[in-house]
């Protein structure tokens, strides 16, 4: 069996940098998208959503030849959005004031960013989003480790689940992963 390499585009921006543009950002979203903007409980987070929506539609009007406006945007069951009638996929994510976006043709992508930080309750948060297999490989590394561990493996589930549209809740992707996404060089 052969597999075919397909090319896929990662874009990475600073929303703090964006902020200057955000009034015509926020002029390309849809009334749906404003008014989901508008269910923020605070003006940063609405900021923020408006932000990556606005951004995120000038990098599919760029690759479709459209204006950002044009395009028409859907979401599946579980949320993940889809541009209508193309065959470009995409998934994005935050943390903070990064924001990230794969794109690939024909594909389906993942992706998901996590700024290194503190997990409270590591154990209850494992319990709710590994795998079995993964809570056991977390267990067996030194205790100083295991926050950072975990967030590798919680950032690979996500963008697992964001690539099958299932969400988090939906497993994440069952399959094992590789033991260097616990420490990023495979060392313990």
């Amino acid at each position: 069996m052969t597999t075919a390499l397909v090319d896929v585009e990662c874009v990475g921006l600073d929303l703090g940098a964006l902020r200057p543009e955000r009034d015509a950002l926020e002029a390309t979203l849809a009334s749906d998208e404003r008014a989901h903007a508008d269910r923020h409980g605070s003006p940063a987070l609405r900021e923020r959503f408006v932000l990556r929506r606005g951004v995120l539609r000038r990098l599919l009007a760029a690759r479709e030849g459209l204006e950002p406006a044009a395009l028409a945007l859907r979401a599946g069951a579980a949320g993940k959005p889809s541009l209508l009638g193309s065959d470009l996929r995409f998934s994005a994510s935050s943390s903070g004031d990064v924001f990230a976006v794969a794109l690939a043709r024909g594909v389906d992508v993942g992706l998901d960013v996590e700024r290194l930080r503190e997990v409270e309750d590591l154990d209850l948060a494992a319990d709710s989003v590994l795998t079995a297999r993964d809570r056991a490989r977390l267990g067996a590394l030194p205790r100083a480790a295991r926050g950072e561990a975990f967030l590798r493996l919680f950032t690979l589930r996500e963008a697992l689940a964001k690539r099958d549209g299932s969400g988090i809740a939906g497993g994440g992707g069952g399959e094992d992963l590789p033991i260097e996404a616990l420490t990023g060089d495979g060392t313990y």
